[in-house]
């Protein structure tokens, strides 16, 4: 039975005894102090896992038994570390997470740095240089992904450091700085970076190992020059613009469609595999607009301002599935384009999803591709419904569109994703019902939901015809015999 002491859910000798007997009849993380001699029971556990991130409070005592149980060891919830306990700690083999620390003495830091595993310190936000230097001397994963600033020295030290070093926090980053990164051995990730100098850009590409800066929109050509000799993987996912010459350098670093691999494929599209790249240049945009047809960029993620503005002039419809980044600019942009388009709908926030909504023929790619298995909201004139592949299989052309257009004029869309049948729309405002267009016609199934809602799908004529008798006479009562759904028997 849990004991409480002022206040605290204390972990006691006997519940550290149950949880040696049976590890899942209890849940270590929900209490906030323990008592010395549980610590030293638990050391015992044959539990990869010890699971600690509750307590707030440990005794150096406590501290030194903890250390000898050789796995993962959390104790998140502990906020501040006497240096006799990071002593004991620094003894500890295996994997420490010590996330929400927010200061660490320089003996503690130094005590730390001799740790063996990877070492989680999430939660500083400041680091000395004398507690730099003695962290630099780990070895294994290092996360001080809280520091949002590091003077030279200290970066000078964690330079030195040998295995995975995470430094997310950093929005930028001296010359010096970068120099002495550059120099560190293993992976290196520097994601909150949003600007890098071209002489910080010349020092990291010639870092050895894995290199993250997800976090940098725009690369100069001189700073991709320099990243494009990096040794190992380079990531930089978060780049939404990118000059031609800057690809170049890139190219055997990231996955980056080029103009003349833009022309190329507008001389033969069998010639490059466009699904390879993440990313388009701005002039190859510019070569892609002279396209005609589908124009699939199935893996592209982010695109700039530019790229997308000569992307518009293509004359067709644009695929770009994995698009995840774009302004609410571009997204009005994009909802004036007059040919297709295909996005996917999760990828963006809601103002720029309502934005996006006002394209007249829009399609949103489901997860498993077009035909993805779970349902999505589509959006044609206002009118939002089902997305089955079984329902809506070689209709996707602009006769269809048109048609969808000329049923209903709805301004909105019902969302009914808690119910059953999927997604709905409002009856209200249809103006006319026309004949079929394409080989597998439209219909609609009324539902009983307040007498206005229905859903759309897509069917053989002959079982359509028997489900929209009962609609077609309705709708001749109501004197829309002018606009009747016709069936033409050769289709």
């Amino acid at each position: 039975m849990v004991e409480e002491f002022k206040g605290d859910k204390v972990l006691t000798k006997a519940i550290a005894e149950q949880f040696l007997e049976d590890p899942e009849s209890v849940d270590l993380s929900e209490f906030t102090a323990i008592e010395d001699e549980a610590a030293e029971i638990l050391c015992r556990t044959e539990e990869t896992e010890l699971i600690l991130s509750g307590l707030t409070r440990l005794s150096d005592a406590a501290a030194e038994s903890l250390a000898k149980h050789q796995g993962y060891l959390s104790l998140n919830g502990l906020t501040s570390l006497s240096d006799a306990a990071a002593e004991s700690l620094g003894r500890h083999q295996g994997f420490l997470s010590l996330e929400g620390l927010t200061s660490l003495s320089d003996a503690a830091a130094e005590s730390l740095g001799k740790h063996q595993g990877d070492l989680w310190l999430k939660g500083l936000t400041s680091l000395s240089d004398a507690a730099a230097e003695s962290l630099g001397q780990h070895q294994g994963t290092l996360l001080l992904s809280g520091l949002t600033s590091l003077s030279d020295a200290a970066a000078e030290s964690l330079g030195k450091h040998q295995g995975f070093l995470v430094l997310d926090g950093l929005t930028s980053l001296s010359d010096a700085a970068a120099e002495s990164l550059g120099k560190q051995q293993g992976d290196l990730s520097l994601d909150g970076l949003t600007s890098l100098s071209d002489a910080a850009a010349e020092s990291l590409g010639k870092h050895q190992g894995d290199l993250w800066l997800d976090g940098l929109t725009s690369l100069s050509d001189a700073a991709a020059e320099s990243l494009g000799k990096h040794q190992g993987d380079l990531t930089l996912n978060g780049l939404t613009s990118l000059s031609d010459r800057a690809a170049i350098f890139l190219k055997s670093n990231m996955s980056v469609l080029t103009q003349l691999q833009a022309e190329q494929y507008i001389a033969d599209e069998s010639n490059v595999d466009l699904d390879q790249f993440k990313l388009v240049s701005d002039e190859a945009a510019e070569v892609l607009s002279h396209h005609t047809g589908v124009l699939c960029l199935e893996n592209v993620r982010a695109i700039s301002g530019l790229a997308l503005k000569n992307l518009l002039s293509h004359k067709g419809s644009i695929e770009l599935p994995k698009l995840n980044c774009l302004s609410l600019t571009d997204a009005c942009h994009l909802a004036e384009y007059k040919g297709g388009l295909v996005l996917e709908l999760k990828n963006f926030d809601e103002g720029t999803r309502m934005e996006l909504s006002r394209h007249p023929s829009l399609r949103f790619a489901g997860p498993g591709g077009y035909g993805g298995g779970e349902l999505e909201k589509w959006i044609l004139n206002g009118m939002g419904f089902n997305r089955d592949e079984n329902l809506f299989k070689d209709w996707l052309g602009w006769e269809m569109r048109e048609s969808l257009m000329e049923i209903a004029d709805c301004s909105h869309w019902v969302d009914r994703s808690d119910d059953a049948r999927g997604y709905g729309t409002s009856l209200e405002g249809v103006i006319s019902v026309v004949r079929n267009a394409g080989r597998q016609l439209i219909h609609l199934v009324k539902l009983w939901d307040e007498g206005e809602t229905c859903l759309l799908f897509v069917g053989e004529i002959e079982e359509i015809k028997a489900k929209l008798s009962p609609l077609l006479n309705s709708l001749k009562n109501q004197n829309h015999e002018d606009n009747d759904l016709e069936f033409d028997d050769d289709e």
